[in-house]
């Protein structure tokens, strides 16, 4: 059983994020399922939760490589986001945690580990031995001012726990970086909740503060760290997807995917475009979200890692890592490795799809983890990038030819593909054609995963072959559609349309293909009940400011015999002037047999609709209020308002609306309705 001491505990919590811990403390002793919150939590504890609580907070640590036997003190743990991980990985863990109730939390999430023992106190207070081979400060730094005595807290807090490491002892920081890219694009301060606070220094906070790279490393070497390694983590070390470092920082691929539950989810700008221009100036490790940084007294051992990717946000069985590492002589290999228990068999059949095929690359397994060599050179993905950008669409479409004809092989017709194992894989979308069909293949045969050498065509990441009859053209399609997703100069240098006529890939198919490959990724990959939690950054023009418009969304629902669902709605942005005039436009014409349509005007606010024309191809149509004011339908006390019509003709193609939209929330439109609306209201009422 884990130890739980309470001895340095003066009977109050320092920190807390409030009454929420009390439920994550329910959630923990009545094992709730922590990936259906919906059941349990408000929307607005989602991101607390998930904080706390989610399996992605592991991918901070869950890929370095702790020394075999090795002694970790772990200083702020928390309610225990990676402690369960670091007693994996280590002989013994010591966790100091301030607040009692997170303490307790950590308890109770890994009683049942016998190396473990979680202190409740402040580490000042303490004299553990200088023993540990791994301190752990996962988001702690920044608050050392709030309970380190002195002029220099953060210098002072960093010496302090320096006396408790080995002479070759690490310390493992994680911070944000206050100079993150993501803040320059308008993501809050992650402790004060106000935008643009890092960057502008902190003025007037005291309690909290974050650093720039060259401000962290000036730090950790006044506090007797004589070196650093720093990791960069992407989207940021609380979440993280990817680990970067120094050696790859700027290879252009930094900011590509990412996964966020952040409160706030809009940018003033694309992330990508800017990491990309400053990865070619050679300057993206300045602005990296966040920073993890190994810091020690001694040399810095020459064998590390230089890559990670974690993918945990995938279900369990398939959560597994890869990780590029180099040796003391400077030798690369890549490994893939099992993030869950349930993701060893995974791991299992990933060695044996990668022995079988004469071009995959082959692999050796030992305790679940599969060790590569590293290729050198240019994968296909970058090769066809040089043609794209040379205009050479035909060398594109040659290359994409002989991997089909040379890897994939002539194959067999067949029209019933969809057995047990496909529809599993891909859904129960059917195309009615006959497909040149491959079995035993590796679906996810693309570009980035092709190198040529000596031998011919080597592929890695042999992770994805299905037994049973795919189309080959399915296999080329998901092959083509992620140059297009890698290359953004593709569609006006290549063309779309093109591409896919040279290998006979008609519309139907491209859809058909299209809803395979998202049932595949959303649903049989991913774990849905993460998913839903997700965050998409949406873009804030700021010349909506600039012209004093208001930007915001609007939603039209199409009822085609099912009702009314998400499934079945677009969403379009509308830009409502000083006046509160706008105009917006929906096409229908991919839409059949439409019985129903109904309009919600916003999403979240109060408003009220005036002078609002509706026309379907021209003609003027009745939308009915829904839910507005009785006497004044186009008054919408209510965050939802919405307008329904069911006269709709069929073969419609265009919607059409215009008019004037008050939000209430601007006070002098709601001045304005209550002195002229309410009152006619009450007229209509007496009447």
């Amino acid at each position: 059983m884990a130890k739980l001491v309470l001895d340095y505990y003066k009977g109050k919590d320092l920190y807390s994020d409030g009454d929420i811990e009390k439920h994550i403390l329910e959630a923990v002793q009545n094992r709730w399922d922590l990936l259906d919150l919906t059941e349990y939590v408000k929307p607005k504890e989602y991101y607390v939760f998930l904080y706390h609580l989610s399996l992605i907070r592991e991918n901070i640590l869950n890929w370095y490589p702790f020394k075999k036997g090795c002694r970790i003190l772990e200083v702020g743990s928390g309610c225990g986001a990676i402690t369960g991980m670091l007693c994996r990985k280590a002989a013994a863990v010591t966790s100091v945690e301030l607040s009692r109730q997170r303490g307790e939390i950590n308890y109770l999430r890994n009683k049942d580990l016998e190396n473990l023992e979680i202190i409740v106190g402040n580490l000042n207070d303490l004299k553990p031995a200088a023993d540990y081979d791994y301190i752990i400060l996962n988001g702690v730094l920044e608050y050392a001012c709030s309970f380190t005595e002195g002029d220099t807290p953060f210098q002072s807090f960093l010496e302090h726990i320096r006396k408790y490491l080995k002479p070759k002892g690490k310390l493992l920081l994680a911070i944000e970086n206050r100079l993150g890219i993501k803040y320059f694009a308008g993501a809050p301060e992650d402790h004060t909740d106000r935008c643009f606070l890092g960057i502008r220094q902190y003025p007037e906070e005291n309690s909290v503060r974050t650093f720039s790279k060259n401000e962290l490393t000036e730090l950790l070497r006044k506090s007797g760290f004589r070196y650093q390694r720093f990791y960069y983590p992407y989207p940021d070390y609380k979440f993280p997807s990817e680990i970067y470092t120094d050696d790859n920082i700027n290879n252009g691929n930094y900011g590509r995917t990412g996964v966020y539950f952040e409160k706030m989810n809009r940018r003033l700008f694309h992330e990508k475009a800017m990491t990309d221009s400053l990865a070619k100036e050679k300057v993206l490790d300045k602005f990296a979200n966040s920073f993890l940084v190994e810091a020690g007294a001694a040399s810095p051992e020459k064998e590390h890692v230089l890559y990670a990717k974690l993918n945990t946000s995938r279900r369990r069985e398939f959560a597994v890592g890869t990780v590029i590492r180099t040796d003391a002589r400077g030798r690369r290999t890549v490994g893939k490795y099992a993030l869950t228990s349930e993701a060893a068999q995974h791991i299992a059949a990933i060695d044996r799809n990668g022995n079988e095929g004469k071009y995959n690359l082959k692999g050796k397994l030992t305790e679940q983890f599969i060790e590569y060599p590293y290729l050198k050179g240019k994968n296909l993905n970058e090769t066809a990038g040089e043609y794209i950008r040379k205009n050479e669409r035909e060398k594109v479409a040659d290359l994409i030819r002989n991997i089909g004809n040379t890897i994939l092989g002539e194959g067999f017709v067949k029209k019933d593909i969809y057995s047990e194992q496909f529809v599993k894989m891909f859904g129960d979308y059917k195309i009615d054609k006959e497909f040149v069909c491959v079995s035993n293949a590796n679906i996810d045969l693309i570009l980035d995963n092709i190198f040529v050498g000596g031998k011919g065509y080597q592929v890695i990441d042999c992770e994805w072959f299905i037994e049973t009859a795919v189309p080959k053209k399915f296999i080329l399609w998901r092959m083509m559609n992620e140059v297009f997703q890698q290359n953004p100069e593709a569609e006006a240098r290549v063309g779309r349309n093109w591409l896919m006529s040279r290998f006979q890939i008609d519309s139907v198919e491209e859809e058909g293909f299209r809803k395979w490959a998202n049932h595949f990724a959303e649903n049989y990959v991913s774990d849905q009940r993460l998913q839903k939690y997700l965050k998409i950054n949406g873009i804030v023009d700021i010349t909506d400011y600039l012209c004093e418009n208001y930007r915001t969304s609007t939603d039209l629902y199409i009822d085609t015999g099912n009702g009314f669902s998400e499934q079945e709605k677009m969403c379009k942005d509308i830009y409502i002037d000083k006046k509160g005039e706008f105009e917006v436009f929906f096409d229908l014409s991919d839409r059949e047999n439409i019985i129903a349509l109904r309009w919600d005007p916003v999403d979240g606010e109060v408003v009220k609709c005036e002078d609002i024309e509706i026309t379907i191809d021209g003609e003027p149509v009745k939308f009915k209020s829904c839910n507005g004011e009785d006497g004044l339908k186009d008054l919408f006390m209510t965050l939802d308002p919405q307008y329904l019509c069911r006269n709709v003709k069929k073969g419609s193609k265009e919607l059409r609306i215009h008019g004037r939209m008050l939000r209430l929330s601007e006070p002098k439109n709601l001045v304005d309705v209550y002195t002229r609306d309410i009152r006619r209201k009450m007229e209509i009422t007496v009447s």
